[in-house]
Parts: C-alpha cells; structure tokens; sequence
C-alpha cells in the first residue's frame, strides 16, 4: 500500500505503558435504572503495540474505548495515557493531547455529512496541525480506493465508503495512540485487508500504539495480543 504517514515524533515518555485502566467502573444510570458497564476492569497497553480487544457484544469493549479517549470518565478508577491520568486534565487541555496524540476511528466515524470526503479528512488533519492537509488527505483517500469519491459529500457516501474515510483521516496522522472501534465491520475482504494493512503499518514503521475493538479474527490475527473482555472486566 502507498500511503503518506507524517512520522512519529519520539516521546520521552515510552517506558510507560500507552494505556492503563485501573480497576475502573463504569455506571450508567437513567432514573432508578443502572448498568454496569465495567466493573473493576484492570488493563495495560505496552506502547508501540498492537492489541485487539475481543469480546461478546454489552461487555464494555467501546465503554473502554471512550474513556480511553477521554470522550467519557470513570464512575471509579483512573484511566491514564502515556502516564496522563485523562479524568484530571481540564477539558482544553485533555481536547489539545486528543488532537495531537490521538487518532480515533469510532462505529460513529465522526464525519460531516455536508463536507466532502476531502474536506473531511482535511478538517482532521488541520486539526492534529498537520501540514498540506488537503493534499495530504487526497493522497490517503486515494490508498484506500476512494479517490474518485474524494468530492462527493459524506452524507452521499455508502456506510463502507465512509468508514474507509474515517480510517484514511487516521491512518494520515501522527498520532501516537490509535483507538479504532470495528474499523472493519462493513468491508469487504479486499477493504478489510487493506485497513489491515495500514494499521499494522503505522505500529510497524511509524512507532503508534494500536487498540481495536473487533470481532473480526483477521485483525485479532496480526495483533502482537489479543485481551477477551467479559462482563465489564478482563476474562
């Protein structure tokens, strides 16, 4: 595969592990009503590793993924990124370390559906400061097959096309630490091998650290480990 990766810059921080949960709960309540969507979970992510995240549907996988992303907080434990406790940074600060050093790809894609395919990859890129964002996203959508398709807007776009674009926008980006939720859930093998491909690319020759929520044995299959989450915790 031909894609443009800006390079990772080297961290003082790589001793520690990329990602770490520790004996997290999280509780969701409406009304008298609650779920318990983790339950004293405990995991560790080696930085510059591959991990799939496998698992029965309901038993916390994507709970996980968001508040490793910072986009939700424990209801008790701690998660930390490269040692940054995420639930005690202030807000400009957590969106300003998810900009730089994060690149996510979640079941929701994050596209504008009244931006083009190129705008939105664009946008991404811009936003992580990478520089010629525009040219640098045309060139990504054009690796996963979706050159042609790079004008038309992503509200036009089938539900494989747009997940293609999700993962263009990441796999262009410098990010250190990559969350990817079902990257390939509605591909077909020929696009499924190719998310696969760019994936182990940027842990192999660009130093990111990868965790995917899957269900698909052919990613849990290039992996460096693959965790199996049980009711809200590690089996």
């Amino acid at each position: 595969m031909s894609l443009y990766v800006e390079p990772v810059v080297e961290a003082t921080d790589t001793a520690l592990p990329a990602l770490e949960a520790v004996d997290v709960f999280r509780i969701f309540r409406t009304g008298e009503a609650e779920t318990v969507a983790l339950r004293g979970l405990d995991l560790d992510v080696a930085a510059g590793s591959m991990v799939a995240i496998l698992g029965p549907s309901g038993c916390g996988k994507s709970t996980f993924l968001h508040l490793a992303a910072g986009l939700d907080q424990p209801s008790a434990g701690e998660v930390r990124a490269f040692g940054r406790p995420l639930g005690r940074l202030a807000e400009p600060e957590l969106a300003r370390y998810r900009a730089r050093d994060m690149a996510i790809v979640f079941q929701s894609r994050n596209l504008l559906g009244h931006l083009t395919a190129v705008e939105n990859v664009a946008l991404q890129l811009g936003l992580a400061g990478v520089d010629d964002a525009e040219a640098k996203a045309r060139a990504a959508l054009a690796s996963f097959g979706l050159g042609d398709r790079s004008a038309t807007r992503a509200a036009s776009l089938s539900g494989g096309e747009q997940q293609r674009a999700a993962i263009a926008a990441c796999a262009a980006r410098t990010a250190r630490l990559v969350l990817c939720d079902e990257p390939t859930g509605e591909l077909d093998t020929a696009n499924e091998a190719r998310v696969i491909e760019a994936l182990q690319l940027l842990q192999m020759e660009h130093g990111a650290t990868v965790v995917i929520v899957t269900h698909s044995t052919r990613v849990a299959d290039v992996c460096d480990r693959v965790v199996l989450m049980r009711d809200g915790r590690v089996a």
